[in-house]
């Protein structure tokens, strides 16, 4: 999925901006331009988050305020 956002978003960038007939237009982008840089950006951070945390997305991480708190209580169990 990463893969995909990464290389078909700046592909579709430059594939738009070869086509002479985009009839929609936003500024100077066309309606494909914007998704592909979205997709590009969405791509990116997902590959952020992805190596940050290992590849463990579905994992619940403790939040350091989490073990702050019960740092101090007796364990229960």
């Amino acid at each position: 999925m990463v893969g995909l956002c990464l290389l078909y978003g700046p592909g579709r960038f430059v594939l738009e901006a070869l086509r002479d007939d985009n009839p929609y237009e936003l500024g100077t982008l066309t309606i494909s331009q914007i998704m592909g840089l979205v997709m590009l950006a969405g791509g990116t951070v997902l590959l952020g988050v992805l190596l940050r945390c290992g590849g463990n997305v579905c994992e619940k991480q403790p939040s350091p305020a989490n073990e702050i708190a019960t740092a101090g209580e007796p364990h229960m169990g």
